[in-house]
């Protein structure tokens, strides 16, 4: 199956505890699905990668590709800070289901270029699935450059990316070093439709848990040809997000956002602390009366 639409970074649903609910998968990925997601990005930045084991990792991906029961690609999200684990866990990959693996940039320890190539390309070179690059350097401190993923697509037969830095320039850079073969996913909300525009593939968005037929019709109103309906559904999409991010810290207000809207996926895991509902219940009117322009 083709990579590319609107693929939500899907919540992992837990317990009060902060233990994982492995019941609640199916129920938001059915819904997602029912929304109008094109596909699921599992254990990323929005599942809460960082704050599970790999053992975790791989209870979640197991459960969300049983749920999903091939009707769209699942990614799964296999980076560690390590170039062995990162390894270990997306061989793991292998034979479970998952259309290819995203590898966040390992974090804490700052990395040249070189080094992340090296990396990259081990991971490649390790497994039989298609590994995305994944960039998110405001979290790990280290940015993928575009000459980097150039090389890395050119050389060593890196699948594609999810840039999430926010900052066109290096988004547009990545599609400016690769030709069609290579599938560009943006992963700031905002840059969805110029990504799309400038050739992009798709998004993987995180606040798309909630209200995903909002984030879809971006896409599909560009791909059908209607930019202005493409530009308004942006617009739109914008406000959404900018009143989401007034709930709280990533990724609390997002998890409450999407258990009030589509399934319950319980609190983030601690220390993470938990969203403003009161501020939520606040937003909700005015966050329903431009979803429902859009609602299926």
């Amino acid at each position: 199956m083709e990579i590319k639409g609107l693929i939500p970074a899907m919540a992992t649903p837990m317990h009060a505890d902060g233990s994982l609910n492995l019941d609640g998968v199916k129920p938001l990925v059915d819904k997602l699905l029912a929304m109008g997601a094109y596909g699921v990005f599992a254990v990323g930045s929005m599942g809460e990668a960082a704050s599970l084991s790999l053992e975790e990792r791989m209870q979640v991906v197991r459960a969300t590709v049983k749920a999903v029961d091939g009707r769209v690609p699942v990614l799964a999200g296999t980076g560690f800070v390590t170039t062995a684990e990162t390894i270990r866990m997306t061989r793991m990959c292998e034979g479970e289901g998952v259309a290819a693996v995203s590898v966040i940039t390992p974090s804490y320890w700052r990395m040249s270029q070189e080094a992340l190539y090296r990396h990259y390309a081990s991971v490649i070179h390790a497994t039989t699935l298609p590994v995305f690059a994944y960039n998110l350097p405001q979290n790990t401190g280290n940015n993928l450059d575009p000459e980097t993923v150039g090389k890395l697509y050119r050389q060593e037969g890196l699948a594609g990316a999810k840039d999430s830095c926010a900052v066109w320039e290096n988004t547009k850079g990545y599609m400016d070093q690769v030709d069609d073969g290579f599938c560009m996913l943006v992963g700031e909300d905002t840059l969805c439709l110029e990504g799309l525009k400038y050739g992009s593939k798709g998004s993987i968005s995180a606040p798309s848990n909630a209200y995903t037929y909002v984030m879809a019709a971006i896409y599909n109103r560009f791909v059908a040809g209607d930019l202005e309906g493409a530009q308004q559904a942006q617009d739109d999409w914008n406000f959404i997000i900018r009143r989401f991010n007034a709930v709280g810290a990533f990724p609390g207000s997002f998890k409450l956002t999407t258990s009030r809207l589509t399934s319950d996926v319980g609190p983030a895991r601690a220390p993470v602390l938990p969203a403003d509902e009161a501020k939520l219940n606040e937003l909700l009117p005015e966050l329903e009366a431009v979803a429902a322009k859009y609602r299926p």
